[in-house]
């Protein structure tokens, strides 16, 4: 039976040959991942291990590159999404949205979007002075995220 045992770049392999099929294989050893290689010829054993050992450090220095870039991507999303929140935007269902920050400070009606995705209309009224409030009740933890004032109605004459 034929085994034999080759260490290269730390990696390891003890490379076997398989009557049946007629091949020598091997696998590293010692890896979370599975990595074979073959060869028809003992001459050539050697050469596919290191040739296997090559592909998978490349392999991992890929995955650590991409691992990096999505790492630093990902800092970068954050960052740019804390500065629009900072400007007044806000990320919700894969959208962005301008949040409601400048509160409107006037009496009437708005359409509003509250922070469990339900659309209304609320009227907002200064009470007491120079203290603008929504009149309505909300469940606990619910806000307004953003509003827009309600057009005046069309006062004009209408043809048809």
């Amino acid at each position: 039976m034929y085994e034999k045992e080759f260490n290269y770049k730390g990696y390891k392999t003890i490379a076997r040959y398989s009557l049946e099929d007629k091949v020598y294989y091997g696998k590293l050893e010692d890896i979370s991942d599975l990595v074979t290689f073959e060869s028809d010829s003992e001459d050539y054993v050697e050469d596919n291990f290191i040739d296997a050992v090559n592909y998978y450090s490349k392999f991992l220095e890929k995955e650590r590159t991409e691992y990096q870039l999505e790492e630093k991507y990902d800092n970068e999303r954050k960052e740019r999404l804390l500065k629009d929140r900072i400007k007044g935007w806000f990320y919700m269902e894969d959208k962005f949205m301008k949040w409601g920050s400048s509160k409107p400070t006037k009496e009437g009606w708005y359409l509003v979007t509250l922070n469990n995705n339900i659309v209304m209309p609320m009227y907002r009224k200064e009470y007491p002075p120079k203290n603008f409030t929504w009149d309505g009740s909300f469940s606990f933890g619910v806000s307004v995220l953003a509003s827009i004032k309600f057009p005046k109605p069309y006062v004009g004459i209408c043809i048809e």
